[in-house]
C-alpha cells in the first residue's frame, strides 16, 4: 500500500445533509492537493458511500480522505456491523442498488472491511 502524504479524517452526523457535507470536503481537499481533476469522480464516489452510510448504517460517519503519490483515497466508516458489501446486479426498472457498481467501474480500486468501529468502504483514484 502507498504510504499516505496527507490524511484528514472528520465525522459527518448520518443525516439527509451527509452526501453534500462529503462532497464539499472532498472537492476542498482535492483543490488543495492539486488534483481538480479528481473532484467530479470523487464527489460521486463519496456520494455513493456517504448515501449507503446514511441508509444502512447507525451512528455518525468517519469520513477519511488521504492523498496519495498519484491521487486519493477516500474512506467512509458507519456504525453498522453487519451485512453484505457487496456490488450487485439489479433490474433495470429498480430505483436503486447501483452505487456499489459505480464505485467499482469508476475508482482505480475499491474494497470493505468490518471491524469494532462498523463498516469501512474505501476507493482510490488516480491521475
Amino acid at each position: 500500500m502507498q504510504p499516505t502524504l496527507q490524511q484528514q479524517t472528520f465525522e459527518i452526523p448520518a443525516d439527509v445533509t451527509a452526501p453534500a457535507r462529503a462532497r464539499r470536503l472532498c472537492e476542498r481537499a482535492c483543490r488543495a492537493w492539486s488534483l481538480e481533476s479528481l473532484v467530479v469522480d470523487c464527489n460521486l464516489l463519496v456520494s455513493e458511500l456517504v448515501t449507503n452510510a446514511v441508509v444502512y448504517g447507525s451512528g455518525p460517519i468517519v469520513l477519511e480522505i488521504g492523498r496519495r503519490d498519484r491521487g486519493v483515497r477516500v474512506s467512509v466508516t458507519d456504525g453498522a456491523r453487519t451485512g453484505e458489501v457487496a456490488a450487485q446486479d439489479v433490474f433495470d426498472d429498480a430505483e436503486g442498488g447501483r452505487g456499489l457498481a459505480i464505485v467499482a467501474t469508476v475508482a482505480a480500486r475499491w474494497g470493505s472491511h468490518r471491524d469494532e468501529e462498523g463498516t469501512r468502504v474505501w476507493f482510490e483514484l488516480r491521475q
